[in-house]
């Protein structure tokens, strides 16, 4: 079952009109089975500017799709359409993509996107009353669908790459596209998928892909076909859903137009191992819903054919017969239609050698073809089969809709679809003896010579049937003979000619369909009239009847008829006797392990859903206790008490911060009566927010008017401005936040200052009130004050830079206090809550509790966010990009998006700089001081012929290019961990290729720079350049890559025999950056001023003491970390060779260290430099064993370790762990030490103090947990082993500080001597 309140609102209203309007139908009316027309004609229409077809066929299913031009010929570049289809389906603005599935798969329904060279097609099938819904859905995904980022990345891409491998790996796919190439070059010579050469994943985003989306699916570029839907039901959904999308392109947007195709030729010869295949490709026609429709193409195509249509046979068309002494070699003739032209391809495939000697066949009957030496007989097969092969690909339903929509678009003629109708029923009125003549004509003609020599000279029919009249049988006469006389009748009369059938195959009829009675059985004597459909299944049945002329009747005859005299029986079934298994169910489930899952894979979400049990309470949110109501009663106009006004208040509250933790509205706010009657409802004005508006206010009841209805106006606007914020910014739906409203706006329209007024008057109406305790009235006023403050905060209209924000999150702080110390002078009113209402609301299969959270943890939540607030806009106190760079993220996800709008607010960034200036900032800070490149002043120069004009036009295409992904990092920095780390592994592969761009783009910029390289005889060349731009993306990956790792550590990613391997690519990584670190100081030094011009230029001097700065601070910064992950994995690889740290989970029998090190480095994989070593260069690096025989010798000789000493090696490994953690914690001292201007900490001194604290921590804990460790092995007694005198626990807690860690990034094991 599925509920109603889970569709859309418009839908689920269009399907009660709809079954009300199905009720209200008379009982005549025709049913599914009923007759309906068979006709493949469309008709169409046009509803709200969309053009649409509809074909009413019967049955109870339709079949919906949108057809747009928009297919790879008209796509900007290659990849497009195919981002655009598999966008289709994906989150909207009101649905996720979850969402979409579950109700689509509730349904019933099934939900496909494809396309072609011409059209991209969106549908969905389903059954026919589903019809609103559907419409809708489809109206959402071309006009409302939401481009993410993370879902380009993260689901689009990767599928277009294997479409991408697809095609390349299958040679008929491959040739078909050069085929369109080199026919058409461009438009419709375009492959549909893009090629090897296609540098897609550079140039596609969201913003192109949204753009896109808007041309191919203005209403001019689009049609609606539906198969299965009466004509003027489609009409009215079309108008009412899909009316959102544009008449026509934006002017600023490409238009979708490929111009008239123009055919070229040529030839090409691909290289491939995968097998061979050969295309001659000839101008075909176009489409019959165009203008450039020639039927004679497909004439010439059945003529030409190759691949047979008659089972065991080789075929009889020209290219079968040219072609049947090569068995090896399949062929094939293929018209592709196009809407303005066509491609008539003749396809070889299979075994090299016959292929070379078939395709002179092929040329030698393409020769002959063209000098008319065509036989007559063979003319008139090929029209007959060309006529069924457009007729039949008419009648197909997904052909139909595609050349339906396209004819649409293109303006394409109804009366062509109306004249092929039309031919296809005029070809139904095929007789019997035609058919069976035809029939017995091609079996003749496919036997070998002597047996098809016999079979024609006994040609003749000698079949024989006889009339039956009033129960006795007539003569027996010639079938043949009779036939020939009844048609030549017929003809003589202008009457249809009657069929006669001999005699057991009437009788074959008979059995099959019986008479109702003797009157309808003797008015078919001796001869039947039959619809075309009992013809064929009637000729499907000849088979099992003996056609010879005998007066007996078979004997299934007879047992039919007796069978009729025999009375039915009823039958009954006491069924399965029933068994409980709860013994056999419990004694299976005791052998699996802790977090086994057994899951079949046949068990979907259908399945799951078919499940669940109705009349349960437990799962059917519907059902009703005996004497239960469904909704509860509440008088919402009802008097309260000064203490119930509060405690309904604090109750708000308490359920406000619920739905901030995560929570959605259903279980939370929705769930109080007031909030219900106040929004629906909607309410338009201020006027009409009120509880009940229906029914005059009770005189005498001014606090629930007045002061609740102000406070619970204000909840609700304050709910509407963090829903706003959130939704302005990435997060992830379901994940993060709830943003489901249930189609109930939050007060959006009204404004804040006008609920800020509402509030201020209830504040002096209760203070003017003398019948309220003084008590409960300052604990009231005070809920008002902080509701009013809050708003202040959370209006973002209000502007980035008015101080009144951040000092309004200071004063709900202050406020709190008093909130909390009168609390408990409120009562809690519970009937003001109920789980009943969202049955209105949401779907609820289970039935999903109410959230309810104490008012200490409320409380907390509150007070957090308040001082997450205020912090928050110390971001813009700006020092530089490295500080705001250093912002981590905040618990809650409001605070989180809030600084991604601080950060970046319509393209300026944190309130002052340009996105150019703040990119140009950070490459001034990091690695061009001082440059030319970076020059303010080159803006102003506005000769072509001056170097810096070319200078600035390099680097903004070079700012179009990075900035995006620069700005990712800050975004990703907002997400919560998980998602955190992902989103790094996505930016490390486009700072990638960021890198390589900026690497022809540094050598293009040599010349105006007038750069001059550093000799070396040791380089490749003798010389090495600076490439700065390179240099800048290539330390952003780096840094990233080690937070990566890093993440994985405070994620608890690892396992325990995984952390050693971890902690030395940590190592590697950090001491990859110090070398480059080290290579860029070394050309910023060369290219330092003279000290005359030095002392000159201020701003000069600046940049280069700032970058120097930045560059011994990040220095000592990747030095530290090099240092405590070098002495951390020394300890690990101790403990490896000592096999001290068992194996967290056992050993697995199809893994190895080698695959498990492979998906650990499975992010970095991708990368170019730096290279992820091979394991067994990785593992010789970190002193690890290397081999897997090393392995299971450690395995099996386990038990003997502990009576084992530690060898040389391993006694080394700890000496190397004492000198490497001694330094780390030098160096993690000086960096405590840093001043925050160095540390590029300024906005946020006390985290980052109280953070690198923690880190010190963390290593003098490793330094104590080396020295226990040398102590118990210099103390290891004789016939002692390691196990015996050392005991090692690792920490799994996940998050931060916390369950034995020190700090989330690092992992100390305790050691304890025994």
């Amino acid at each position: 079952m599925i509920a109603r309140a889970s569709l859309g609102r418009n839908a689920h209203r269009a399907i009660l009109r709809t079954q009300c309007q199905c009720q209200s139908q008379p009982s005549n009316r025709r049913g599914l089975a009923a007759a309906a027309s068979g006709s493949f004609t469309y008709e169409t229409g046009e509803a709200a500017g969309v053009r649409f077809g509809s074909r009413d066929l019967p049955g109870p299913t339709t079949h919906v799709a949108v057809v747009a031009k928009a297919g790879t010929r008209y796509q900007p570049a290659p990849g497009f359409t195919d981002g655009l289809e598999k966008f289709a389906f994906k989150n909207t603005n009101k649905r996720s993509a979850l969402r979409i599935t579950r109700e689509a798969e509730l349904l019933g329904g099934e939900l496909h996107a494809y396309h072609s060279r011409e059209n991209l097609i969106v549908g969905a099938k389903f059954l026919r009353d589903d019809l609103p819904y559907f419409i809708e859905l489809l109206g959402e995904i071309i006009s409302n669908t939401k481009f993410t980022r993370h879902q380009l990345q993260e689901e689009v891409l990767p599928i277009i790459k294997l479409a991408q491998k697809t095609t390349l790996g299958n040679t008929t796919n491959l040739a078909s596209n050069s085929a369109h190439a080199v026919a058409f070059h461009r438009g419709l010579g375009t492959p549909l998928h893009p090629m090897s050469s296609s540098p897609f994943t550079k140039y596609l985003n969201e913003q192109g892909l949204e753009a896109f989306s808007q041309v191919a699916y203005a209403k001019d570029n689009f049609a609606v076909v539906a198969n299965g839907a009466s004509h003027s039901e489609l009409s009215k959904w079309v108008g009412e859903f899909i009316s959102d999308s544009p008449a026509t392109a934006s002017s600023d947007l490409p238009k979708l137009d490929g111009g008239q195709t123009k055919y070229y030729g040529g030839e090409e010869r691909i290289a491939h191992d995968s097998g061979n295949d050969m295309i001659l490709a000839f101008p075909g026609s176009g489409s019959f819903t165009g203008g450039f429709f020639k039927p004679e193409i497909a004439v010439l195509k059945a003529l030409l054919g190759g691949q047979t249509t008659i089972k065991w046979s080789p075929g009889f068309s020209l290219l079968s017969k040219a072609t049947e002494d090569f068995p090896r070699v399949h062929i094939n003739t293929v018209h592709h239609t196009y809407s303005d032209a066509g491609l008539l391809c003749i396809s070889m495939s299979g075994d090299a050698l016959q292929m070379r000697q078939a395709a002179s066949a092929v040329v030698k009957t393409l020769k002959s073809v063209a000098a008319g030496e065509v036989n007559k007989e063979d003319i008139k097969k090929a029209v007959a089969t060309a006529r069924f092969q457009a007729l039949e690909s008419g009648q197909a339903i997904s052909t139909g809709i595609e050349l339906t929509g396209a004819g649409l678009i293109t303006g394409g003629k109804h009366s062509r679809l109306t004249k092929w109708g039309k031919a296809f029923k005029a070809s139904r009125k095929i007789s019997y003896n035609r058919y069976l003549a035809v029939a017995a004509r091609v079996v003749r003609r496919s036997l070998k010579e002597q047996p098809r020599l016999q079979a024609e000279r006994r040609g003749e029919m000698d079949l024989r049937f006889a009339k039956w009249q009033n129960g006795k049988q007539g003569e027996n006469k010639n079938l043949a003979d009779a036939n020939a006389s009844a048609m030549a009748e017929g003809a003589g009369q202008g009457q249809q000619p009657l069929i006669f059938f001999p005699l057991h195959v009437y009788r074959y009829f008979s059995a099959m369909h019986p008479p109702a009675t003797d009157h309808a059985h003797s008015t078919h004597r001796g001869k039947l009239e039959m619809s075309t459909g009992s013809i064929d299944h009637a000729v499907h049945g000849v088979s099992k009847v003996h056609l010879e002329d005998n007066s007996e009747e078979p004997a299934h005859c007879h047992q039919y008829q007796n069978q009729l005299k025999r009375p039915l029986r009823m039958m009954s079934s006491a069924g399965p006797p029933a068994k409980d298994i709860t013994a056999d169910f419990t004694g299976a489930a005791s052998t699996l392990e802790t977090g086994q899952l057994v899951k079949d894979a046949y068990f979907t979400l259908f399945e799951s859903v078919g499940a669940l049990e109705i009349m349960d309470p437990k799962m059917d949110s519907g059902y009703l206790q005996p004497g239960e109501a469904l909704e509860d009663e509440y008088d919402v106009l009802r008097s309260l008490l000064p203490d119930e006004v509060l405690g309904i208040m604090d109750q708000m509250l308490c359920y406000e911060m619920a739905w901030q933790m995560g929570n959605p509205l259903s279980q939370t706010l929705f769930t109080s009566f007031y909030l219900d009657h106040m929004l629906w409802p909607e309410p338009k004005t201020l006027d009409q927010a009120r509880f009940d508006r229906n029914k005059p206010a009770v005189p005498g009841n001014e606090l629930v008017h007045n002061v609740l209805r102000a406070y619970c106006v204000g909840l609700i606007k304050s709910c509407d401005l963090v829903h706003c914020t959130i939704t302005r910014e990435q997060y992830y739906e379901e994940e993060d936040f709830v943003t489901n409203l249930y189609h109930r706006p939050l007060l959006t329209n009204i404004q804040t200052v006008v609920v800020e007024h509402l509030l201020e008057e209830a504040i002096i109406w209760l203070e003017a009130a003398l019948d309220i305790h003084q008590s409960l009235k300052i604990a009231i006023t005070s809920r008002l004050r902080f509701r009013k403050l809050i708003l202040i905060a959370l209006d973002f209209q209000r502007g980035v830079t008015e101080a009144e924000r951040p000092r309004a999150w200071e004063q709900c702080s202050k406020i709190l206090t008093e909130i909390l110390e009168t609390q408990s002078l409120g009562t809690v009113v519970d009937a003001s809550f109920s789980g009943k209402i969202q049955r209105r609301l949401a779907s609820s299969v289970p039935p999903r509790p109410v959230v309810s959270i104490s008012f200490d943890d409320a409380y907390s939540f509150l007070g957090r966010l308040c001082a997450h607030g205020k912090e928050a806009y110390t971001i813009l106190q700006y020092g530089g990009p490295s500080c705001a760079m250093a912002r981590q993220p905040q618990p809650s996800v409001y605070i989180r998006c809030l600084i991604q709008s601080l950060l970046l607010h319509d393209m300026i960034v944190l309130d002052q700089r340009s996105v150019k200036r703040f990119v140009f900032d950070n490459l001034r800070e990091i690695i061009l001081p001082g440059s030319i490149l970076v020059d303010p002043t080159n803006d102003n120069v506005e000769a072509p012929q001056d170097p810096r004009f070319r200078i600035v036009q390099k680097m903004d295409f070079f700012i179009s290019r990075a900035a995006d992904t620069y700005f990712e990092i800050f975004r990703a920095i907002c997400m919560n961990r998980s998602r955190m780390r992902r989103m790094l592994c996505h930016l490390a592969i486009d700072w990638d290729n960021i890198q390589l761009d900026a690497e022809a783009m540094d050598v293009d910029l040599r010349a105006l720079t007038k750069e001059q390289p550093v000799v070396d005889p040791k380089a490749p060349e003798g010389e090495i350049w600076a490439f700065p731009l390179s240099s800048w993306a290539y330390y952003h990956k780096l840094q990233q890559m080690e937070w990566i790792v890093q993440l994985g550590f405070e994620l608890n990613i690892y396992r325990v025999d995984e952390l050693g391997v971890s902690l030395r690519y940590l190592q590697h990584l950090a001491n990859t950056r110090i070398q480059h670190i080290e290579r860029m100081r070394t050309f910023i030094t060369r290219r330092i001023p003279s000290p005359k011009s030095m002392y000159k230029d201020k701003d000069k001097r600046e940049a280069f003491t700032n970058c120097f700065s930045w560059i011994d601070f990040a220095m000592l910064q990747a030095s530290a970390i090099q240092s405590f992950a070098d002495g951390l994995s020394c300890l690990f690889a101790f403990f490896a060779h000592t096999s001290v740290l068992p194996a967290p989970y056992g050993q697995f029998p199809y893994s190895n260290a080698s695959l498990r090190y492979e998906l650990r480095m499975r992010p970095f994989l991708g990368l170019s430099i730096p290279e992820v070593p091979t394991y067994t260069e990785f593992a010789a690096l970190a002193s690890l064993p290397i081999t897997e025989e090393g392995l299971k010798t450690k395995r099996t000789s386990q038990s003997s370790l502990t009576s084992a000493k530690p060898t040389g090696e391993a006694l080394a490994l700890l000496d190397s762990a004492a000198d490497a953690l001694k330094n780390a914690r030098k160096e993690w001292e000086a960096i405590s030490k840093a001043s925050p201007t160095m540390a590029r900490t300024t906005n946020c001194e006390e985290w980052w103090r109280a953070d690198v604290k923690n880190v010190l921590r963390a290593c003098i804990a490793a330094n104590i947990a080396v020295g226990s460790t040398k102590k118990a092995m210099s103390g290891l007694g004789k016939g002692k082993g390691v196990n015996d005198a050392l005991k090692v626990a690792i920490s799994t807690g996940e998050g931060d500080i916390g369950q034995g860690k020190y700090h989330a990034f690092w992992v100390v094991p305790r050691v304890t001597a025994l």
